[in-house]
């Protein structure tokens, strides 16, 4: 019986780029201000919700009046919704679920946001039905760039480590792939594309030019 195999997709950044509208609102806010947000700085919480500061906190450091944090947080909701009316699925998405479908391989998200956050945009734009699994913060203890993720998601799918390959946009994910034994692909967003990664096995500039015979460990050929 062959061996089953497993493509893993982080969602915020990969399948959607919520990522780049939240940097674009929250520069808006900084420079309200007349304060600055670097981009490196910004790729600190890319990923992963395990930090010791916050957007707030850095605004707060360089700003004198600031508002609380909560009406600074219902600015930066109400900009980011905005920015995200017109935001699409990442180039290539669909094409590579509908590959993987075709060449009989398992699906999952792992994800650090939130499940009814992951579920409700995966519904918006009817991609669930194709995920065996769904592993986000809710489900474990340490999101990214702790591995507990990616394992959660194999489990489900019954797919060991070395039959998987992730799919990432940010250092944190990346280092959560590799630290749970996977193959990884980056495909940075715009927000992250400038960012230092450290260990991964294949970056493309995009998912369109995924390449299962190359990218995934086994793949079932044409």
């Amino acid at each position: 019986m062959a061996c089953k195999r497993a493509i893993v997709l982080d969602f915020d950044g990969t399948i959607l780029d919520t990522e780049t509208s939240l940097f674009r609102a929250w520069v808006s806010m900084y420079e309200r201000y007349g304060a600055k947000m670097d981009e490196q700085i910004w790729g600190y919480f890319i990923g992963t919700t395990v930090t010791d500061t916050s957007p707030y906190q850095i605004l707060r450091d360089q700003t004198e009046g600031l508002p609380d944090e909560a009406v600074i947080e219902a600015q930066i909701k109400d900009m980011y919704r905005e920015l995200m009316k017109d935001e699409q699925l990442r180039p290539g998405v669909v094409a590579l679920i509908e590959e993987a479908r075709r060449r009989n391989l398992e699906l999952a998200v792992a994800s650090s946001s939130p499940y009814e956050w992951v579920k409700r945009h995966l519904d918006e734009w009817h991609l669930t039905p194709y995920f065996g699994a769904i592993a986000t913060a809710d489900h474990v203890e340490q999101v990214k760039p702790d591995p507990a993720l990616y394992r959660l998601a194999l489990a489900q799918l019954g797919v060991e480590a070395a039959a998987a390959v992730a799919i990432e946009d940010s250092p944190n994910g990346a280092l959560a792939a590799k630290r749970a034994n996977m193959s990884c692909v980056i495909v940075p967003n715009p927000v992250t594309v400038l960012l230092p990664f450290g260990e991964h096995d294949h970056r493309l500039d995009s998912l369109e030019k995924f390449d299962f015979d190359v990218h995934v460990p086994g793949a079932p050929k044409e």
